[in-house]
């Protein structure tokens, strides 16, 4: 993951507020609306479910994914990137981010749940 710092007087379009949750289960980032796939890697892959029940999906676009991230303490907006992503669009509800992925790429990232630590710190860390 990149990130690129924007002002706050930067000129954006207002397209909502999309959940995304870290998730270890999840063997790769998997990137649902809300983020922008900017460069396809002109492949494709099948997501076979755990569930038998389930059917897998085909051809899920492989790529780099982009979404903005506004720290509402500092009113700044970062542009996030994600490299070697799954982008779902609208088939996934939430977008689940890895991170050992993200660790991979330099950054900290604390798995701790929110309410169990005292401290201020974001989940991930720049």
């Amino acid at each position: 993951m990149i990130y690129t710092k924007i002002s706050s007087n930067s000129v954006t379009n207002d397209v909502g507020m999309y959940l995304s949750e870290l998730d270890s289960h999840a063997d790769i980032t998997c990137c649902r609306k809300g983020f922008l796939l900017t460069s396809p890697s002109g492949k494709t892959c099948s997501v076979e479910p755990i569930l038998l029940t389930y059917k897998p999906i085909k051809s899920i676009p492989i790529g780099t994914c982009i979404t903005a991230y506004a720290n509402l303490a500092t009113l700044e907006t970062y542009i996030l990137y994600f490299h070697q992503t799954l982008y779902f669009g609208k088939e996934l509800e939430t977008s689940l981010l890895n991170p050992n992925q993200i660790r991979c790429a330099g950054h900290i990232v604390n798995g701790c749940p929110t309410n169990l630590f005292q401290t201020a710190h974001q989940p991930i860390q720049f």
